[in-house]
C-alpha cells in the first residue's frame, strides 16, 4: 500500500502540480498524509502566507480499500465526457476530478483503469497548456526508482515545483484551488456513494469517515475565502462549499448525538449536487 501511495503522489504531481505533503519525519508524516499544503497571499499588500492543509483523495480511497469497500467504475467521471468541458476553468476542475479518479483505480490496482485515466488527464493537462513535469527525463527518474521511496518523493516534489512554477510563470496559478476543489469533490463523491447498506448504521466505517471530511472541508473553505471572490467560479464553489459546510456544522453541534438517516442523506445529496453541476453527469 505504501508504495501505492508514492506511485499517486507521482501522478499527481506529474498531472496537477500538486503532491500530497509528506514529511521526511515519521510525526509530520503523520500529521500530514491526508492533506494539500498551498500558501496564500490574502491580499496584494500582504507579506504574510497563510498555509491550509486541503483535502488530498488518496488517504479517503486508501480508507476504502483497507475497509474492504468495493471498487466501483460506474461512480467515477466518465473518460467520454472530457470534450464536455470547454472554458480553462473548467478543464481546471475536471482536471483535479480525473486527477482523483486515477488514484480511485491505483488504489485498488486497476492497472488498465489507471493507464485510460491518465491518458484522459494529460489530454487535459496538454489543452491547459501544463507541460511541465511531462518530460522523458522525469519519466526515466519513475521508471529507474519504483521501489525506491525516498526518490519517488523526491521526484514528485521535483514535478510539483517544475509545475506550479510553470503556472505561475503563465499567470495561470489561479487553476490550482480548482484542480484542487475538483480532486476532493470526486473523492468524497465516491465515497458516500460506496455506502449501500440498506439498513443506515451510524457507526458504519464510511459514515464515520463522511463525518472526518467536514474538518477538511473547513480548510478547503477557509481556503477559497482567501481567492478572488470577483471571480464567478471561485464565488460559486465558495458558496458550494460553504452551503454543504453549513450542515456539517449542524451536525457537529451535536457531536454527542449519533448522525442520523437523514444528515447522511444531506450530505450526500449536497455532494452530488455539486460534483454534478461541475462534471456535467
Amino acid at each position: 500500500m505504501l508504495k501505492k501511495r508514492f506511485l499517486f503522489v507521482i501522478i499527481l504531481g506529474l498531472i496537477l502540480g500538486v503532491s500530497a505533503c509528506t514529511s521526511t519525519t515519521e510525526e509530520n508524516n503523520a500529521e500530514n498524509t491526508d492533506s494539500t499544503q498551498v500558501s496564500t497571499d490574502t491580499t496584494a499588500q500582504k507579506k504574510e502566507s497563510q498555509f491550509f492543509n486541503l483535502p488530498s483523495p488518496i488517504e479517503l480511497y486508501t480508507f476504502l480499500y483497507e475497509n474492504n469497500i468495493k471498487f466501483q467504475a460506474e461512480l467515477m467521471n466518465p473518460i467520454e465526457n472530457v470534450d464536455k468541458y470547454v472554458t480553462s476553468e473548467e478543464k481546471g476542475i475536471a482536471l483535479g476530478v480525473y486527477a482523483s479518479d486515477i488514484a480511485y483505480c491505483a488504489v485498488y490496482d486497476k492497472s488498465d483503469e489507471t493507464m485510460n485515466y491518465f491518458v484522459t488527464a494529460k489530454k487535459m493537462a496538454d489543452e491547459l497548456g501544463l507541460t511541465e513535469g511531462f518530460d522523458k527525463k522525469i519519466a526515466d527518474r519513475i521508471n529507474n526508482n519504483l521501489h525506491n521511496s525516498d526518490s519517488l518523493y523526491n521526484i514528485s516534489t521535483d514535478s510539483y515545483s517544475m509545475a506550479l512554477n510553470y503556472l505561475r510563470a503563465q499567470n495561470q496559478e489561479q487553476l490550482l484551488p480548482l484542480m484542487i476543489f475538483g480532486g476532493w469533490i470526486e473523492s468524497v463523491y465516491i465515497a458516500v456513494n460506496s455506502y449501500n447498506d440498506k439498513t443506515f448504521n451510524a457507526k458504519n466505517p464510511i459514515v464515520f469517515q463522511t463525518l472526518d471530511q467536514g474538518y477538511l472541508l473547513e480548510n478547503l473553505v477557509d481556503y477559497f475565502k482567501t481567492l478572488d471572490q470577483n471571480n464567478n467560479t471561485i464565488k460559486k464553489i465558495t458558496t458550494q462549499l460553504t452551503k454543504l459546510q453549513n450542515i456539517y456544522l449542524s451536525i457537529q453541534d451535536n457531536a454527542d448525538v449519533d448522525i442520523t438517516k437523514e444528515q447522511f442523506d444531506n450530505i450526500k445529496e449536497q455532494i452530488q449536487n455539486i460534483r454534478s453541476y461541475w462534471t456535467k453527469n
